[in-house]
């Protein structure tokens, strides 16, 4: 009689390999260092788009002929920053109003990560341009 197979172990490999997922390593979405580049658009990218208009340097802006110019100073220059100075703008709006309080909050729906007080829209307010 011919020899019979012997008993499959265990440990032993199975015949067919299983195929892997080919999965990405992801980092953690929680911690205490935020990823300022995830989902970043790069300037390179942006500048390059066809509909991309390019703001003059704050240099460059030697008049303004009306109050609608001013929304030609870019966001890094001290231009920019002085013009912000006591005025309640969108991004300080909903802490201003109390939605980013706790309770307001929670109701609203809003994610932790940006639940404040109004206490830094108060702060700007506050504020009085030198």
């Amino acid at each position: 009689p011919p020899p019979s197979p012997p008993s499959a172990s265990p440990n032993a490999p199975s015949a067919a390999p299983k195929k892997k997922k080919n999965r990405k390593l992801s980092t953690p979405r929680t911690g205490n260092l935020p990823d300022i580049h995830w989902r970043a658009i790069p300037m390179s990218h942006l500048r390059s788009h066809p509909n991309f208009q390019p703001l003059p340097p704050p240099s460059m802006i030697s008049r303004l002929p009306s109050r609608e110019h001013v929304r030609h100073f870019r966001q890094d220059s001290w231009q920019w920053d002085y013009l912000h100075i006591g005025r309640c703008t969108t991004s300080q709006t909903p802490a201003a109003l109390g939605f980013l309080e706790p309770k307001a909050a929670g109701y609203l729906g809003i994610p932790r990560s940006l639940r404040r007080g109004g206490v830094g829209a108060w702060d700007r307010l506050q504020q009085v341009p030198e």
